[in-house]
């Protein structure tokens, strides 16, 4: 019995199926090796500085996401970059205890510390509601707080994540939907503020420096004082 007259287009069309899923696993082969080369070639440096961070952000997940969540529970999005890059920046700066080696890795001395989070989250969504509420002018800033420097540092981290997590298939979402307006405001916010308080704490400065000078130009008016105050 002869084949049918179109076996032949059904062996061709289904070649190239197997074919792209052959080609797709060795791709992703092929991009986890340059992951790995990219890791182990890196400068200590860089090592110091993200994965520590890394590190924080894994331990905010575990805090802020429900023990169900198994899945999801590390991909990144739009409001857990939002909400870590909040928290760092309103926090007070980590006390110096230097880094430490943690299987391979570079680990903080310090690390994420749940409580703090809490504390922080919940004292500047009491300062919204008393702002808001008339009770209170302004919203303080940190005693403390971190710079320019390190947010966006903890921005280039979070980056990783989700290069990282969307070359594994893991989300395909845009890095313009997880970092969006709102966390540019939040770190153009803390470089604004290293400014203002720069400015503050010189002024402040100046009119320490200058208050025996300004004195002086009210001797006559202290001595009066004194004097009618004596009698």
């Amino acid at each position: 019995m002869a084949p049918p007259r179109n076996s032949r287009a059904l062996a061709t069309v289904r070649m190239p199926a197997v074919h792209a899923e052959a080609m797709a696993g060795e791709t992703a082969a092929l991009q986890n090796a340059v992951r790995t080369l990219t890791k182990q070639n890196r400068k200590d440096n860089t090592g110091f500085a993200y994965d520590p961070k890394m590190d924080e952000y894994n331990s905010f997940c575990n805090h802020t996401c429900p023990p169900s969540d198994i899945h999801s529970k590390y991909i990144l999005s739009a409001d857990k970059c939002y909400r870590f890059l909040f928290y760092q920046s309103f926090r007070n700066k980590y006390s110096r205890g230097g880094k430490r080696e943690r299987n391979g890795r570079a680990s903080s001395a310090h690390g994420f510390d749940s409580n703090d989070y809490d504390k922080v989250v919940r004292a500047y969504a009491g300062y919204s509601r008393d702002v808001d509420a008339g009770r209170l002018e302004t919203v303080p800033d940190p005693e403390n707080p971190i710079g320019y420097d390190t947010i966006n540092t903890y921005k280039a981290v979070l980056f990783n994540i989700w290069m990282d997590q969307v070359n594994r298939g893991a989300m395909s979402y845009a890095w313009g939907l997880i970092f969006t307006s709102l966390s540019k405001q939040l770190v153009e916010h803390v470089k604004q503020r290293k400014v203002r308080i720069k400015r503050a704490t010189y002024a402040e400065k100046l009119t320490h420096e200058f208050t025996p000078f300004i004195s002086m130009s009210q001797v006559d008016t202290i001595e009066n004082a004194f004097w009618e105050h004596g009698k």
